[in-house]
């Protein structure tokens, strides 16, 4: 018996029959919605910084602003995903064309307005919360703590990035 901690909580578990049993439950399925996941993430990433770098308007500097806090959260975020394939001693994607297989988000457009990025980012967060709610139903069957977890803080994160850009529109 032990002491664990997660994120801000103590649990008194036996840390090596949870770990046992949190590999052994975990499916190949769970790590490819894992991975759609962490391929969302990646590809987020880099359509917010795109748009950091291309806004223009007379909003310039809000958004500018705006869209380097977003991307700037999305690193630790897509690092902690990745970690957890890599603790169910599973592989996480690693390459573009992994991404791009993965994720069904479309690359950034440098020809939209700024109010159009909004729009798209605001879409493309909502797609993954949708993914990641059908994650964490998955994991709620199976009593997994540190998925349930992570993701549970993930959508926070993307909620609050939703709200935010949502309320920065014109």
């Amino acid at each position: 018996m032990g002491i664990n901690y997660l994120r801000g909580k103590l649990y008194m578990t036996n840390f090596k029959e949870e770990v046992a049993k949190g590999i052994s439950d975990i499916t190949q399925n769970d790590i490819e919605n894992l991975n759609v996941g962490l391929a969302h993430l990646f590809k987020l990433f880099l359509k917010t910084q795109f748009y950091h770098w291309t806004v223009k308007g007379p909003h310039f500097n809000d958004y500018h602003t705006l869209f380097q806090s977003h991307y700037e959260d999305y690193i630790p975020m897509i690092d902690e995903l990745g970690e957890l394939i890599r603790f169910r001693k599973q592989l996480p994607i690693g390459s573009y064309k992994d991404i791009e297989k993965a994720s069904n988000l479309k690359d950034a457009n440098a020809n939209l307005t700024a109010d159009k990025m909004l729009e798209d980012l605001k879409n493309d967060i909502n797609h993954i919360i949708n993914h990641f709610t059908h994650c964490l139903t998955l994991a709620k069957t199976k009593d997994d703590d540190t998925i349930i977890d992570i993701l549970t803080t993930q959508v926070g994160t993307l909620e609050k990035h939703y709200w935010f850009l949502d309320s920065s529109a014109s």
